[in-house]
């Protein structure tokens, strides 16, 4: 949840496109459904309060799963522990490949962005808006910037043409 909250494209996209703004209420009300809370500012002093209640949910649930489960049908494994259980478990053989590793350092967001069809898709429509905000920021800036101009050069005309016919007043009068 944490990689989430950091990555600031992610926090972008709830803003600017119109699926994120859907599918991120979608889930924050999931979130606050499940734990009390949406977990939205992690710096808050119900941070840790939300941390407490999801480790405890956490915990509740697999000991209500050793509890219940049918002998023989769970496995408790740590993913440490490599192929071995798990296939055992599973009544596979072990593969020759090494044991995968994902989302080391955080970069789960980042594989997700890569290859979620929502994401995508949100991403697609962030690049979108934020180009035509761009392109009416620029244009709204030149025809300011034009319209400024004109008034200022029409202004100067007008003081011209009449410090012009102040001069030719004066010199008629001579």
């Amino acid at each position: 949840m944490q990689a989430f909250l950091n990555n600031y494209i992610y926090g972008f996209m709830q803003i600017v496109s119109p699926t994120g703004r859907k599918y991120f209420t979608f889930f924050r009300n999931v979130v606050r459904s499940l734990w009390g809370s949406d977990m939205r500012h992690p710096r808050d002093s119900c941070a840790v309060d939300n941390q407490m209640m999801i480790r405890k949910a956490f915990r509740q649930h697999g000991k209500y799963c050793e509890q219940n489960c049918p002998p023989g049908k769970l496995l408790v494994y740590d993913v440490r522990q490599g192929w071995a259980p798990l296939c055992k478990f599973l009544g596979k053989e072990i593969p020759d490949k090494p044991f995968p590793h994902e989302n080391v350092a955080g970069n789960v967001v980042d594989q997700m962005m890569a290859i979620h069809p929502a994401l995508i898709r949100m991403q697609r429509e962030t690049a979108a808006i934020t180009l035509l905000m761009s392109l009416g920021l620029v244009f709204g800036s030149y025809k300011f910037y034009n319209s400024n101009r004109s008034t200022l050069c029409n202004d100067c005309r007008v003081h011209e043409v009449s410090e012009l016919e102040g001069d030719f007043g004066n010199n008629e009068r001579r």
